[in-house]
């Protein structure tokens, strides 16, 4: 007998806990099965790529800086609305110049939030025996291991998970691509809605860091 649409909600909002014991490790055990980072996006926002020898990059696609265009191109569409209006004869009212500039600005204000959030690359390279995130080398003056830099010799495992992120009578999910350090804490590499991609370039990113195990907990499929 099929769930009903309440029971499915439930089931979403209240997931049964994940049995890592199928890894048959005990650093799995150790490790927390619960999203790392809050939200994600149902675009595939990121894709691997070889940047080096011995350096990988999760970058931003191409489909996702057009999606991010697009929202900061229609955020100051809306704020020059009223001077295009001017130029072609209609007439404007002047508490529409306002209005048109506050409601584009949020627009533009979140196309820069996503940005933010998901323009940004993360990097790993083997000469340096680091991974960090960012879009250009790794921060100046931190010294290894510290806070947003991490060391590659420190990866035990690679996490796939996967989070409801919007049920509104069905589900949108995104996945988290983490990596498990040998104290089993967690750091995220990608959160995006490609699991097909995400579990090919999780197989792509094991071979580079030595032959790591990919624990799959994505639950589809």
């Amino acid at each position: 007998m099929s769930d009903t649409l309440i029971e499915k909600v439930y089931k979403q909002i209240f997931p049964e806990p994940f049995d890592s014991s199928v890894f048959g490790a005990g650093l799995a055990q150790e490790t927390r099965w619960v999203p790392l980072v809050n939200g994600g996006t149902t675009l595939g926002s990121h894709r691997l790529r070889r940047a080096s020898l011995n350096r990988l990059q999760f970058v931003t696609t191409g489909r996702a800086r057009l999606w991010f265009a697009s929202v900061a191109g229609f955020g100051c569409f809306i704020i020059g609305l009223p001077w295009i209006l001017s130029a072609v004869g209609e007439p404007v009212p002047w508490a529409a110049i306002p209005l048109c500039f506050l409601f584009g600005l949020c627009w533009v204000g979140l196309a820069l939030y996503l940005w933010s959030r998901f323009g940004v690359f993360y990097n790993l390279d083997r000469r340096l025996g680091v991974s960090w995130k960012g879009n250009g080398p790794p921060p100046d003056g931190e010294p290894k291991g510290s806070e947003g830099v991490v060391l590659l010799e420190r990866v035990r495992a690679l996490q796939i998970l996967r989070e409801c992120i919007e049920n509104e009578g069905y589900a949108l999910y995104s996945y988290e691509l983490n990596m498990v350090l040998d104290d089993a804490s967690r750091v995220n590499v990608v959160d995006h809605g490609d699991i097909g991609r995400i579990r090919r370039e999780a197989v792509t990113l094991a071979e580079f860091l030595g032959g790591v195990p990919v624990w799959d907990a994505s639950r589809e499929g």
